[in-house]
C-alpha cells in the first residue's frame, strides 16, 4: 500500500496545451505567400523586359534592295525609302568585296563627301520619355588600309528636334563593329532616322529596327517593387 500511494504521488498532470492564435498565424501566411507572389511576379517582368518593347521597322536596313533605275556594275542607288536630303533613293551602295564585304547580304552604303547623308521617314509618333535605341553596324573598307574608315553620326529627328551621337570607324578592331544609338526624348513628335559623314570613308550595314521598352512592362515593375516595400514596412 505504500508502494502504491509512492506512485500515485509521483504521477503529474500534463499540462494543457499552448493556446494557437490562429488569426494571427492566418496573416503572417497571407504576408509571406503576398511577398513571394509580388518576388516572383518582378522577377518574370525582369526576366521578360527585353520582350516587351515596341519595335518600329527600318526599310531596307541591310541594303540588299535598292532603287532598280539606277544599277552601274557593283554601285546602285538607295532603296527609295531612303532620302539623301534632296531625292528619294539617291545614294551610293556596292556589292564589290574590293572595297568592303558587306557586313549583312551582299550590299553595304558609303557616307562620303559624294552622298553625304541618307535619311528614312519611320512614319510613326514617339512621345516624350520614350527611350529609343538602335543597333546597327559600322566599316571600315579593307581599299583604303590603315587610314580607312570614317566618322559619321546617327540621328533620331523627333518632330525637327535631333537627338544626335557621333560615331568613328577608323579605329575599328574589325572590318565591321556594332554600335548603338540611344536617347531618352524629351518631346513628342514624328520621328525619322538620319545618318551623316563628318569625315573621312565610313560604311553602313545591318540597320535594325528602332526598340521602345513598353511602359506597361515598366510600370508594372514599379508598381511591384513599391507594393513590397509597403508590405515589409507594415
Amino acid at each position: 500500500m505504500r508502494q502504491h500511494a509512492h506512485l500515485k504521488k509521483q504521477k503529474k498532470a500534463c499540462p494543457p496545451p499552448p493556446l494557437v492564435n490562429h488569426e494571427a498565424s492566418m496573416k503572417t501566411k497571407i504576408k509571406l505567400n503576398s511577398h513571394f507572389a509580388v518576388v516572383l511576379a518582378a522577377t518574370f517582368l525582369l526576366s521578360n523586359a527585353s520582350n516587351a518593347a515596341i519595335t518600329i521597322p527600318v526599310t531596307s536596313g541591310s541594303f540588299e534592295n535598292f532603287d532598280v533605275t539606277f544599277q552601274a556594275g557593283r554601285w546602285a542607288n538607295l532603296d527609295l525609302a531612303w532620302e539623301n536630303g534632296t531625292a528619294d533613293g539617291l545614294g551610293y551602295q556596292q556589292n564589290d568585296g574590293d572595297h568592303i564585304t558587306a557586313d549583312n547580304g551582299a550590299w553595304s552604303v558609303l557616307l562620303s563627301n559624294n552622298i553625304p547623308i541618307i535619311s528614312q521617314d519611320l512614319l510613326t509618333t514617339v512621345n516624350a520619355g520614350d527611350t529609343l535605341t538602335l543597333i546597327f553596324s559600322g566599316g571600315k573598307g579593307g581599299q583604303e588600309g590603315s587610314n580607312g574608315g570614317g566618322v559619321f553620326t546617327a540621328t533620331f529627328d523627333v518632330g525637327g528636334t535631333n537627338y544626335t551621337t557621333s560615331f568613328d570607324t577608323t579605329g575599328n578592331a574589325a572590318t565591321w563593329e556594332t554600335f548603338t544609338l540611344t536617347h531618352t526624348i524629351l518631346n513628342s513628335g514624328n520621328l525619322s532616322l538620319e545618318f551623316a559623314h563628318q569625315s573621312g570613308r565610313a560604311w553602313l550595314d545591318t540597320v535594325g529596327s528602332v526598340s521602345i521598352p513598353e511602359p506597361s512592362a515598366l510600370l508594372l515593375l514599379s508598381f511591384g517593387g513599391l507594393g513590397l516595400l509597403r508590405r515589409r514596412r507594415a
